[in-house]
């Protein structure tokens, strides 16, 4: 699983992150996580150790307590990326719509 996660996730980059995947036979409490690699991760506070088993900034949305948990998750970022394009795409038209207009503004300001 650890080679699957490190494939896709590269060294995370591509995000704009430092990921660094490390194999555990077991699931470490993020106590643990700081005592075992604070040193060999430069790791500065406890706070920069998370458990990603919540989506960011919403603590009351887990993802793997059961399928229903995480389908509802999938769909709140579905409903977040949707919104997201409808927006970029929205403020595109509307810069595209001023850019079209600027030529004859520009003609009519050359003409006073």
């Amino acid at each position: 699983m650890a080679d699957y996660i490190r494939a896709v996730a590269g060294n995370g980059e591509r995000w704009g992150l430092n990921v660094t995947v490390l194999e555990e036979s077991r699931e470490l409490a993020p106590a643990q996580a700081l005592l075992k690699y604070e040193t060999e991760l430069n790791i500065a506070a406890p706070s920069d150790v998370t458990v990603m088993d919540r989506l960011p900034g919403l603590p009351d949305m887990p993802l793997f307590a059961s399928y229903r948990d995480w389908f509802r998750a999938l769909a709140l970022l579905e409903e977040f990326v949707t919104a997201t394009a409808v927006l970029a795409y929205s403020n595109v038209a509307a810069r595209r719509a001023m850019l079209a207009a600027w030529p004859e503004q520009l003609f009519a300001f050359a003409l006073r």
